[in-house]
């Protein structure tokens, strides 16, 4: 009789050491399955200058909470694209590396890996997201994430001038942003560039554009003049037009018949006020400069391709957090 009850109680044991072994085994299972992904990025401007056949690279900062989701091998990404909101206009561009540095950002007191994912970008032709997505199409999932604007420029010949002009200076001109009914920031931007201008040839030419190749800037030509000195990279905008400078882009002026006319051999330096069009900020952009020749009236441009204003710059820290469980 004793013999029966110890073995019903062994068996009991076994039995439950055996629901317990279950259950630990289903709550790591349950644990890994319900692991979350979070991913983000900090918004800004990716704008390009190149030309028809030149391959571009785009590098996008994402900021991860984990280092082992399937987002972070780039054998797991079959696709690649940036898109607007709607996918009504698409390019398509080629995952080329993932690289982790080693940067940890604290968001929402939680800790995010930096990856640079790196893209080559083969379009051909002019195009512009205002709004941009970069979408994934991976393995186990599709990844669509806001990543600001991007601006692709194709060109034939960055300068077919006959080498008239020359530039001679370029400067930027940094103030600090108040904010708009439209675009809530507060932090330094680019309001105007300083060119000097140099005419090489032997009769006069006139200037009729000069405009930054980013689609988040517009250029103010009707407000530029020509100035007898350089300012400081940080002189205030209003005090250098004399009145009053709207840097947020209304309805705006545009005088198609302005143009700015340089003797022959004359050097000038000229101040371009530029206009804010959205909240998304650049440290470099190119810059489209056209001309006439005002003898035979033939039009000539050329282009910079990077033009850096800044060499460091506070992103405005807007994170759209995407969350994917069960990864």
């Amino acid at each position: 009789m004793i013999k029966k009850i110890k073995d019903k109680r062994l068996t009991l044991s076994v039995i439950v050491i055996l629901v317990l072994i279950s259950i630990i085994f289903l709550v790591i299972k349950l644990s890994k399955n319900n692991k979350v992904m979070k991913i983000t990025t900090v918004k800004k401007s990716y704008d390009f200058v190149s030309l028809v056949d030149d391959v571009e690279e785009l590098i996008v900062p994402m900021y991860i909470n984990i280092d082992d989701g399937f987002i972070l091998k780039k054998e797991n990404i079959n696709r690649a694209f940036i898109t607007d909101e709607d996918e009504i206009n698409i390019m398509k561009i080629d995952i080329n590396d993932i690289e982790k540095t080693g940067h940890i950002a604290k968001i929402d007191d939680e800790n995010y890996f930096c990856y640079l994912y790196k893209f080559n970008i083969s379009q051909k032709d002019k195009i512009i997201f205002k709004n941009a997505f970069l979408r994934l199409d991976c393995n186990k999932a599709n990844i669509k994430i806001n990543i600001g604007s991007v601006t692709i420029n194709k060109i034939d010949s960055f300068d077919n001038s006959n080498g008239y002009i020359s530039i001679t200076n370029l400067k930027g001109i940094i103030n600090t942003v108040k904010s708009s009914n439209d675009i809530n920031i507060s932090k330094k931007d680019i309001f105007g560039i300083v060119l000097g201008i140099k005419n090489n040839s032997k009769q006069k030419l006139s200037i009729t554009k000069i405009a930054p190749l980013d689609c988040n800037y517009y250029e103010s030509f009707y407000e530029g003049k020509i100035i007898d000195t350089i300012p400081e990279s940080n002189e205030n905008m209003t005090n250098i037009l004399g009145y009053e400078y709207e840097y947020f882009y209304g309805n705006g002026i545009i005088d198609n018949e302005k143009k700015l006319q340089i003797d022959a051999d004359e050097k000038i330096y000229f101040l371009l006020p530029l206009k804010k069009i959205s909240k998304y900020s650049s440290n470099s952009f190119g810059i489209m400069i056209e001309f006439i020749e005002e003898k035979t009236n033939k039009k000539f441009e050329m282009y910079i391709d990077d033009f850096l204003f800044f060499t460091t710059r506070a992103d405005n820290e807007e994170y759209d957090i995407l969350i994917y469980e069960n990864y």
